[in-house]
């Protein structure tokens, strides 16, 4: 059967699908076959030989014709949202695969076969039931991506610290107590997030992350952070929402391109002078805390853009708030409301700052 051929035949399944096929040189390449709530596959999509990118997401899938496997040259293979309880050995064989989405799907395990994908750059299992990441993760050597968010992986093995191209790694609403060691080796990583777990350290080898650029432990269970934190030069982005911190962690003052800086819902009673060194800051929340007095360092930020201070006990706002020349919006509750002065609310009017009062 011809490509035409195949198509009309999917037509009489899905209705039409012109928009949703792409040629290159005459050849269909790329297929989009996503929300259409199928079942199964035709045998005849595996003579679509020349695929190299097919969208299955949000059908019912839960197995696939033999001949699906001889799409050898598929680079992307999206199957999110589907009914996979286990991955076939075949999938092994399409070893030209560079992207491959699996999130939201009932696996728990990997065919040994699995790891011979070594072409794969980016791998997402979110909503998976996978336990245990095996070691023979270490396999997939160019990977750059990796999510794993709302698996019950309990740990990660050290053969994770193998991805040394590795960019990106998720591990969000997970049930993590500890990283290992090996999470120093990764020295590509840019973005790294690991809210959602239990986490209340991280091993001083995360010093040796410098590239990372985004760092996510909201909703874990820091006290304090360690100090090696400050060592990570050319972090954009830390968020510690939802922790136990009790003081401003000082090793954060020494991350000077920090532009979002995230400590919502902790147990801050200060902030210390040293956050004037945050001269990049663009966006500081610190709502929920117990702060009473916000230190007059505060107007130094010339950069600051956003301010969120709602739900703190504050008893009043330092003038030099009428400083921060770049401020956008000022997040507010409405006790906190009635103690800005005239002056301040002059301020806000003049450079069009928006308050948003709660």
């Amino acid at each position: 059967m011809s490509d035409q051929d195949i198509i009309q035949a999917l037509e009489r399944r899905c209705g039409p699908l012109q928009t949703r096929c792409r040629y290159t040189n005459g050849r269909l390449t790329e297929l989009d076959l996503a929300h259409f709530w199928l079942k199964d596959l035709p045998p005849e999509l595996g003579e679509l030989t020349s695929l190299e990118h097919i969208h299955l997401k949000d059908n019912d899938l839960a197995h696939f014709p033999a001949e699906f496997w001889n799409l050898r040259n598929l680079k992307s293979l999206d199957l999110q949202i589907n009914r996979l309880e286990t991955l076939p050995p075949e999938l092994g064989e399409l070893t030209s695969l560079e992207q491959l989405d699996l999130t939201h799907n009932e696996l728990t395990h990997f065919p040994a076969e699995f790891w011979n994908l070594r072409n794969l750059k980016g791998l997402h299992l979110p909503n998976n039931r996978f336990e245990t990441l095996p070691p023979e993760i270490s396999r997939l050597i160019n990977l750059e991506t990796l999510l794993l968010d709302d698996n019950p992986l309990t740990s990660l093995p050290a053969e994770v610290g193998h991805l040394r191209h590795l960019r990106g790694l998720g591990i969000w609403d997970c049930q993590l107590t500890a990283l290992p060691r090996e999470i120093g080796l990764l020295s590509r990583l840019e973005h790294l997030t690991l809210a959602g777990n239990h986490l209340h350290t991280l091993p001083p080898e995360i010093r040796r992350l410098g590239r990372l650029k985004s760092l996510n432990i909201a909703f874990n269970q820091f006290e304090a952070l360690p100090s090696e934190i400050g060592r990570l030069a050319q972090l954009h982005s830390l968020d510690v929402t939802n922790n136990s911190l009790t003081d401003f962690p000082l090793e954060v003052a020494q991350l000077h391109h920090l532009q979002l800086l995230n400590l919502s819902e902790n147990r801050l009673t200060t902030l210390p002078p040293e956050i004037s060194r945050l001269r990049n800051v663009q966006c500081l929340e610190l709502s929920e805390n117990q702060l009473e007095v916000l230190p007059s360092e505060l107007g130094t930020l010339s950069r600051l853009e956003q301010l969120v201070v709602s739900g703190n006990p504050l008893v009043s706002f330092p003038p030099e708030i009428c400083h921060l020349s770049a401020l956008q919006m000022i997040g507010l509750d409405r006790r906190q409301f009635t103690l800005l002065s005239e002056e301040m609310l002059q301020f806000f009017t003049s450079q069009n700052v928006s308050l948003q009062v709660v």
